[in-house]
């Protein structure tokens, strides 16, 4: 058998110190609901999930299922609550003595999305409320007792477990905050669990949360993905006119960081859109992200226009505007869903947009008459990406080949 090495169990320990805050932190907001919140008698009224909360506790010692709970009630119930209360007291007293640990990769990303979204402390401990919960199955069977309660109700529980004023929480939550402008959280609010109440929009954030990111380039990488240099010229697209003009006006809304920036490319597969992008950023020195399309998501490219929007909307927050432009592709996709409601949220999220994003955008679609002629004129440019000659293809292809094809294979 192998020894482990001194940093192997360094890293072991770290992760078991890790694990053992985000268990410990759920265990804290447990214990606060039974001690402080008067949640004993809810949690024994509905009691479906008592073997995994008196585990995750601790009370399972003293009462080991709900058939013993139920034939002696007062003895096991003052005896669990009094258990609790040293449980509580001892995490609080590790909490004032700033002894409660911390896990560092979640800490690290809620302190970026802190810095680049300008969140308030409230937020910031929202976020991880829900990443905690997310990742604690058992703090989820236990929320379940909330299920019954109105949303006001929910919000003012919640603003007791983090100890924060009800307004600031119930603000964090409005959907006109940032967090949910964007895309972060999502709020159901009929008929459902505390649990499903809070919780990411993104099925994958807590786990790149409490993943090692380490900068916001390694943070929007989850969202956008750095395209490479352009393999074309200016010559290349001497049949668009507007060239000069549109890298101009380009460069001095990068030097001003315009807000508001969009520019669409559009024409038939193949014409070299996505490269035409690439050379504008190439030439203006600064780098292209482009928004994750759907097969990048997953194996079987699972990702809608609402996650892609979601994804846009990160970035456009986490990306300087002085040093980046964004390029959005299959535009159609977004606006040519097969579900009306859908078409109609997704063009007054661009109507909305394409006034106030940071980072100049670029949009590519294959088929403009998919696109309403009302949001076409809220773009500053308009481009049409065309069939280049037969001279300009040959131009093109032998600057890639080389001398590697003959004539034939060149035609």
């Amino acid at each position: 058998m192998k020894t482990k090495t001194a940093s192997q169990k360094t890293q072991a320990r770290l992760i078991n110190i890790e694990q053992n805050y985000l268990k410990n932190k759920a265990k804290y907001f447990m214990l606060k609901c039974f001690v402080e919140l008067d949640c004993f008698n809810r949690f024994f009224a509905n009691i479906s999930y008592y073997d995994e909360v008196a585990s995750l506790l601790g009370f399972d010692k003293i009462c080991d299922s709900v058939e013993s709970y139920k034939e002696n009630k007062k003895k096991y119930k003052d005896e669990i609550l009094d258990f609790c209360l040293k449980e509580f007291n001892a995490l609080e007293s590790l909490k004032k003595q700033g002894k409660f640990g911390t896990h560092k990769n979640l800490n690290k990303n809620l302190n970026l999305l802190k810095e680049s979204l300008c969140l308030n402390d409230v937020q910031f401990a929202l976020l991880e409320l829900i990443a905690i919960v997310e990742e604690t199955p058992d703090f989820q069977s236990f929320l379940q007792i909330f299920q019954s309660i109105g949303y006001k109700e929910k919000l003012l529980i919640v603003s007791q477990m983090l100890d924060c004023p009800y307004k600031e929480i119930a603000a964090a939550l409005h959907k006109n905050n940032i967090l949910k402008k964007i895309g972060i959280i999502t709020t159901r609010l009929r008929g459902n669990s505390l649990e499903y109440m809070l919780s990411f929009e993104d099925d994958n954030f807590t786990d790149i949360l409490l993943s090692e990111q380490g900068s916001k380039d390694a943070f929007i990488l989850n969202y956008a993905t750095v395209c490479g240099k352009s393999e074309l010229s200016k010559k290349d697209y001497a049949y668009i006119k507007e060239f000069d003009l549109l890298q101009s006006y380009l460069k001095k809304a990068l030097a001003q960081e315009k807000i508001g920036v969009n520019v669409l490319l559009y024409g038939r597969p193949g014409t070299g859109k996505t490269e035409l992008a690439k050379l504008l950023a190439q030439n203006l020195g600064v780098k292209l992200h482009k928004v994750k399309s759907n097969d990048e998501y997953d194996d079987e490219g699972a990702a809608d226009g609402t996650q892609r929007l979601r994804s846009y909307l990160l970035a456009q927050n986490f990306l300087k505007p002085s040093e980046n432009i964004l390029l959005y592709d299959e535009v159609e996709d977004i606006l040519s869903s097969s579900k009306a409601e859908g078409r109609l949220k997704n063009k007054a999220f661009l109507n909305e947009n394409l006034e106030n994003n940071k980072v100049i955008t670029i949009w590519i679609t294959n088929d403009i008459d998919s696109i309403d002629a009302a949001i076409i004129r809220r773009f500053d440019f308009a481009i049409e990406a065309k069939i280049p000659k037969k001279e300009t293809k040959e131009q093109i292809i032998t600057k890639i080949c080389g001398n590697k094809l003959n004539k034939k294979a060149l035609n």
